[in-house]
């Protein structure tokens, strides 16, 4: 029951979201298999501009 309530439920949002959302192009989904494949390793371009990968890496490096 709940299973099928959280299929019922992606169903509906990958209806109502065709087109909107999307996944990066290293990454590939299936909603109707429920599988995720990562096809590559991201690149340091391949992240949004909110993330800063060069202060995240000095502040561990410290």
């Amino acid at each position: 029951p709940l299973y099928k309530s959280l299929l019922e439920e992606l169903e509906e949002f990958s209806k109502s979201n065709k087109g909107k959302v999307s996944a990066c192009k290293w990454i590939e989904v299936d909603s109707k298999k429920l599988t995720i494949t990562i096809k590559a390793i991201p690149a340091k371009e391949d992240f949004e501009q909110i993330l800063d990968i060069q202060r995240i890496v000095e502040f561990y490096s410290k």
